[in-house]
Formats: structure tokens, C-alpha cells, sequence
């Protein structure tokens, strides 16, 4: 246990986590409106589903008033309003999909340095996980409200909400785990470091839901000023936990890995 500990330390500063996060925390500065609409005006396009549009972005919005004030969430509220209001062009579709495919790549860099140096992806291989990875994770937000959205699941959703979010970060951190390692990750070891992970965004969210509390009486002396650092130091603690399961990850596989190699030995 505790040369899992050291690894993951060493794993921490040889990646150099604070460089990173603070660079995805800028991209994701840049790109969460942005991914945000993208989301919102491919469901659209896609027709059928229209119904799944407005809860989706109230889905969203609830953690962004969560922890940066009701403020902000109101402002990407109208932001978001208007881009679905207009009529979508061909140029606007390739900026909002270029910055929401940054964001991704700048991930799967982000996670494969921390995770491992030695192994790498050939260029077509990045290509594609970061293609399946802007496909699968707003379907899967998708369909997680629409399941809330069912009538004999509505009851469960108001009364358990806290814990079906929970469940729901969790399958979206254990496929981040799995998929943007250039290893092939363990799936026990992809649950150990989503599980980590959770439980520490979770306490986040209510440390910030309890800050930005506090910001809103700031509010009265520095006007709205006062939640942009609020939401840059939300977002970086969130990639610094994600880094840091990654690091666990990647300490526990090194592990688990060894000790088969041992144990084969020792056979032979």
C-alpha cells in the first residue's frame, strides 16, 4: 500500500498535475458553453428527443448554480437560450464542435501523461477516442435524464437524487478511466480510481455549494466579479481530482500487474 501511495505521488510530479490542470481548467473555461450548445443543438437536429432539450440544460445548469451562483447559471442560461433560438450555420457548427473536440483531446493528453509516459497512441487511435468520446458522453447524458424523466422513476429521482447523480458520475468517470489511457485499463482499477473520484467531486460540490453561499453576500460589495474566481478554483479542483484517480489508477494497475508477474515466477 504504500509503494502504491509512492507511485502515485511520483506519477503526480513527474506529470507536473498542477500544469496540467490548470491547463485543462482554462480549455474548459473556454469550452463549456460552447460543448453545452453543441449538445443541446445536435439533440435538436436529431429531432424526436426535443422534449429531452430543456431538462438536459436544467440537468446542467443545477451543479453550475451549485457551486458559481445563480448569477452565471442564469447568464449561460440566456447564452444558451439564444444559440438554440438562432438558426445554426455551417460556421457556427465547426467552431462549437472544434472547441468541444479541444477539450477532449486536451483531456486525453491531460490523462495519458499522468497515467504513463512510456506508452503513447499512434495519431488514428487518439483520432478515434476522442471521436467516440464527444459521441458516447452526451448520449449517455441523454439518457440518464430520460430515465429521471420517467414517471415510475420520478419519485426515486426527487427522493434519491443525491445518490443517482452520484451513480451517474460514477459510469462517466469509470469510462473516462477506461478509455483515455493508451493501456488497456483493468476494470476493477477503472472502478477504484471513478469511485475515488466520485466520493471527492461529491465533497467538492458541497464545499463549493457552501462557498458560493457565503459569495453571494459579495456579491453586494464586487458585483458578479465575485464568482469568476469561484469558478476557476471549482473547475481546477475537479481536474485535480480527476488527475490524481488517474495517478491512483495507474499506481494500482503498476500493482496488480507486478504481483501477477511475481506469482508466475514463482510458478515457474
Amino acid at each position: 500500500m504504500l509503494q502504491i501511495f509512492k507511485d502515485v505521488f511520483k506519477k503526480l510530479r513527474e506529470g507536473d498535475i498542477r500544469w496540467i490542470a490548470s491547463s485543462l481548467a482554462f480549455t474548459t473555461i473556454l469550452s463549456l458553453i460552447p460543448f453545452m450548445a453543441l449538445v443541446l443543438v445536435s439533440f435538436k437536429m436529431i429531432g424526436g428527443i426535443d422534449y429531452l432539450i430543456p431538462r438536459i440544460e436544467r440537468f446542467l445548469l443545477r451543479y453550475v448554480k451549485e457551486a458559481m451562483g445563480n448569477d452565471v447559471s442564469q447568464w449561460i442560461h440566456l447564452v444558451l437560450e439564444k444559440v438554440q433560438a438562432q438558426t445554426i450555420g455551417t460556421t457556427a457548427v465547426i467552431v462549437l464542435f472544434y472547441t468541444s473536440w479541444r477539450l477532449f483531446s486536451d483531456m486525453e493528453k491531460g490523462i495519458q501523461r499522468i497515467w504513463s509516459n512510456d506508452v503513447s497512441r499512434p495519431i488514428y487511435r487518439r483520432f478515434l477516442v476522442v471521436w467516440f468520446a464527444i459521441v458516447i458522453f452526451p448520449s449517455m447524458l441523454a439518457v440518464y435524464v430520460a430515465v429521471r424523466s420517467l414517471d415510475m422513476v420520478r419519485p426515486i429521482a426527487r427522493d434519491y437524487a443525491v445518490a443517482m447523480d452520484g451513480a451517474a458520475m460514477f459510469v462517466f468517470l469509470y469510462f473516462i478511466y477506461k478509455l483515455f489511457p493508451a493501456d488497456r485499463v483493468l476494470k476493477r482499477v477503472a472502478f477504484a480510481a471513478a469511485t475515488f473520484s466520485t466520493i471527492s467531486i461529491s465533497l467538492l460540490q458541497k464545499s463549493f455549494t457552501l462557498v458560493a453561499q457565503k459569495a453571494f453576500y459579495m456579491n453586494k460589495f464586487y458585483g458578479s466579479l465575485a464568482a469568476i474566481p469561484l469558478i476557476l478554483v471549482w473547475i481546477l479542483g475537479i481536474w485535480q481530482i480527476v488527475l490524481i484517480g488517474t495517478a491512483l489508477g495507474s499506481a494500482l494497475q503498476k500493482s496488480i500487474l507486478k504481483e501477477k508477474m511475481d506469482a508466475s515466477n514463482r510458478v515457474v
